[in-house]
């Protein structure tokens, strides 16, 4: 791939576009690993700027995916950690808490998987599916662009997922419509 190209993307093409940005990478399994360290060199390129917006956190994010979908489950834990978002956020993101606290259960779930804690994967969901609905979330429904109807609380499918496949790698407990079912 050209790392100087994808480097010079702007965000939002590079995190989200599937023929742009690290995606296309990270969708091959035998390119997860470099798609975790494009992501590594494009938050160093680009840290003023997503710390401004506070994206850092999701791209950290996207980069402890990968590389726990690379079996690489210390470096993924340590980069979920710093993917925890502060509850109460800056003064322009009214509402922030609202999903700020379930965004962390989730990552909470995640890292007690990897480290294999059932107990506080489970509790971790518990808090998760108890989350309220915040007052503007059905402003926030995304499903027209993406396809995909939006639900509260985000990522309770993923989790239940890693509960009902705790026994097997996190890609597939992640990823199978089997554990999802």
């Amino acid at each position: 791939y050209d790392r100087a190209a994808m480097l010079r993307l702007d965000r939002n093409s590079f995190d989200q576009d599937d023929e742009l940005g690290w995606r296309k990478l990270g969708n091959r399994a035998e390119c997860r690993t470099a798609a975790a360290d494009l992501i590594a060199l494009y938050i160093e390129a680009h840290r003023d700027e997503l710390a401004r917006v506070w994206q850092i956190p999701s791209f950290k994010w996207h980069e402890a995916q990968l590389r726990a979908f690379a079996g690489d489950a210390a470096r993924a834990i340590a980069l979920m950690h710093q993917s925890l978002k502060p509850e109460v956020g800056p003064r322009e993101f009214e509402g922030w808490t609202a999903y700020a606290v379930p965004w962390n259960d989730y990552v909470k779930a995640t890292i007690a998987f990897l480290e294999r804690d059932a107990d506080a994967l489970a509790k971790a969901c518990e808090r998760l599916a108890a989350s309220p609905v915040p007052d503007d979330f059905s402003k926030t429904d995304i499903s027209a662009a993406t396809g995909i109807a939006a639900s509260w609380p985000p990522n309770l499918g993923v989790v239940d997922g890693l509960i009902a496949c705790f026994d097997r790698p996190y890609e597939e407990a992640y990823g199978s419509v089997e554990c999802r079912e």
